[in-house]
């Protein structure tokens, strides 16, 4: 295969030879990594926010962007599935692809498929996960505004090589920062028999235990590592925190009329102190970041975790993985710990086992090179923590398309619940 190639996820290096002959876009081949360039990714924001104006300012100029780019033949980047053909993964993998055919094709913050690969080549593995920026409208100027894409890239580049966690492997990384259309080509974990799992579905306490594990040594990995505050070559700088989003602005804006809805149809799910933090997230979010951060996957409810069962004789025991790594953030880990918790565990359950995995958490914590957690302050952030799952499930309700019905209405109920149980109204100091 040609050399492997950075496909930095907001810039251009200009002396980089791109797939397809343009000279706007990058890719990044993993399986030889002969060129060493700079990610040109941005440093994370400083903390001050844009205006409401120059948010709805960017937003219009995504817009533009993405009307723009349903009339663009120049990008060498694909559009649609459809595009991802034998001639662009060809040339997109450096070896001769024969046959390309898309099943399993679904849609939400990405367009996305499993697609079932010919090849003479012994290189191409005969079935690969694609992902590429979506084709709705409106999906797409969120997309792009929140930056889904650049993270993802981002994690598969910079933080996926050598971290020694279940995730997916990646094939290929393809973008056009002009456009911000991208490809992420990851392994297809249904030949290792991964099993998949939803919000409704939820998870079982073998299952939490597993992906507790993952999240303690993810986080333990990165804790206070200097790569969060590095602007050079493999350096996170570009990684931000949750508050620290410049579009936050809006999405306060958005949260209030998220509420509102959700409330004409369940108003048993908008509690007096979810409407609360819902009008007031731009200082519950910076309470939120408050203390020592870490990396966060960002978005680890159910649908973005899977399960491999190692062979009896191994004795490795069950995997959990992460997958979807779109809100790569660094923040305080117990936000990922209690997001998993609130929406993986039926309510009963998070009732019955939630300290029995706080403590494994803190543990496998440990034991990754992180913190030894005070149980006390550790309780003290999952009350408040709480916060995120429901913000993050009010909106997935109100906004057509991120996620299934069934899903967001399971989110909802198991969100509101866990607000009341650890009084979060009273922990988040802001709300007082």
């Amino acid at each position: 295969m040609r050399p492997a190639r950075r496909c930095p996820v907001q810039s251009l290096t200009t002396r980089l030879h791109p797939v397809g002959g343009a000279e706007d876009h990058e890719t990044y081949n993993p399986a030889t990594k002969s060129v060493d360039v700079t990610s040109g990714l941005r440093p994370a924001p400083s903390g001050r926010r844009q205006s409401l104006l120059a948010s709805v300012a960017h937003m219009g100029l995504e817009a533009v962007r993405v009307v723009a780019d349903r009339f663009d033949h120049r990008s060498a980047v694909p559009r649609t599935i459809e595009g991802v053909d034998r001639d662009y993964l060809s040339r997109l993998l450096g070896v001769e692809v024969t046959g390309v055919k898309p099943v399993d094709v679904t849609s939400g913050t990405t367009d996305r498929a499993r697609l079932l690969l010919d090849s003479p080549g012994s290189d191409v593995p005969g079935s690969v996960f694609v992902k590429i920026a979506p084709t709705k409208t409106v999906t797409r100027i969120f997309t792009n505004l929140s930056n889904l894409g650049r993270s993802e890239l981002g994690f598969y580049r910079d933080v996926s090589p050598g971290l020694d966690i279940e995730a997916p492997a990646v094939v290929a990384l393809d973008c056009d920062p002009r456009t911000k259309r991208f490809t992420i080509v990851i392994e297809d974990l249904t030949t290792r028999d991964a099993r998949f799992t939803d919000t409704v579905g939820g998870v079982t306490l073998p299952e939490a235990e597993a992906v507790v594990d993952t999240l303690a040594k993810l986080h333990g990995t990165f804790w206070d590592s200097p790569r969060l505050a590095d602007p050079g070559p493999g350096g996170l700088a570009w990684v931000t925190t949750n508050s620290g989003d410049p579009q936050l602005p809006i999405v306060q804006k958005a949260l209030v009329a998220a509420g509102r809805k959700v409330a004409k149809d369940h108003l048993e799910y908008v509690p007096r102190e979810g409407a609360k933090i819902l009008a007031r997230y731009l200082a519950v979010a910076d309470e939120l970041d408050a203390g020592r951060h870490t990396l966060l996957h960002g978005d680890p409810h159910p649908g973005n975790v899977y399960f491999i069962d190692a062979a009896p004789s191994s004795g490795a025991g069950l995997r959990g993985g992460l997958f979807d790594w779109q809100v790569l953030r660094r923040g305080n880990g117990t936000r990922d710990l209690t997001y998993f918790l609130v929406l993986g565990l039926d309510t009963d359950q998070r009732r019955q086992h939630g300290e029995a995995l706080l403590a494994r958490y803190r543990d496998g914590l440990a034991r990754a090179g992180g913190p030894t957690l005070d149980p006390d302050r550790q309780w003290l952030d999952v009350r408040k923590m709480a916060a995120y799952a429901y913000v993050s499930a009010v909106f997935a309700a109100a906004f057509a398309g991120l996620q299934a019905e069934p899903v967001t209405t399971s989110g909802l109920a198991k969100s509101s619940a866990a607000l009341k149980d650890l009084d979060s109204g009273t922990a988040i100091t802001c709300l007082a």
